[in-house]
């Protein structure tokens, strides 16, 4: 999905392609918002394997783009998934899920505010009906004024050396059976350099 690559940094989005790719993303909650009207679960009153698939999809847009003014208007959604991921099974699995307060943009390596959000039309007072997700834009619009002026006053300053780019690597280190001594195996992880 281009829109988590996006959020990701994993590839450089166009915002017009970034914000189609929101919007669909969003009208699919929404299409589950309804099924979920009445219900606990996706199939009945028990958790299931398609609770499980489904939830497990949505913990990245959940953390990233799905932000808190958005689940707001999507009660039977935000119920569900916050259902899902207090289940203490899930937990184990999966670790602890906070959801974003407040949905993060498309990676912008060149730091400049996205043109298509500045060439963005003005808004009509009738528009306001035909807003499924709430006030998003005006949120949007403060993010991208205050994209623009740390872009302007970074341009100020003058150009200052980007430091190396890095990358942490964690490797998980498991004994091969039960009869493997884990002091021996630290001395010889901690031997290593």
């Amino acid at each position: 999905m281009p829109v988590l690559m996006a959020v990701l940094g994993h590839k450089v989005v166009p915002q017009k392609e970034f914000m189609e790719g929101v919007k669909k993303l969003k009208s699919l909650c929404k299409v589950l918002d309804t099924h979920l009207k009445g219900k606990q679960f996706l199939v009945g009153d028990s958790l299931t394997l398609a609770d499980v698939v489904l939830g497990t999809s949505l913990i990245i847009p959940f953390q990233t783009v799905l932000d808190a003014g958005f689940r707001k208007g999507m009660g039977n959604l935000s119920n569900w998934f916050i259902k899902l991921i207090a289940n203490k099974s899930f937990i184990n699995t999966v670790g602890i899920i906070k959801p974003c307060e407040k949905a993060l943009p498309a990676f912008n390596p060149d730091g400049k505010a996205p043109a298509a959000a500045a060439a963005k039309p003005a808004k009509k007072a009738d528009d306001d009906m035909d807003d499924l997700f709430g006030d998003d834009d005006e949120d949007d619009a403060e993010a991208n004024k205050a994209a623009v002026a740390a872009a302007a006053a970074k341009g100020k300053k003058g150009k200052k050396e980007k430091p190396p780019e890095m990358s942490l690597i964690i490797f998980e280190v498991k004994p091969l059976d039960d009869t493997t001594s884990l002091d021996e195996m630290a001395k010889r992880i901690f031997a290593m350099k």
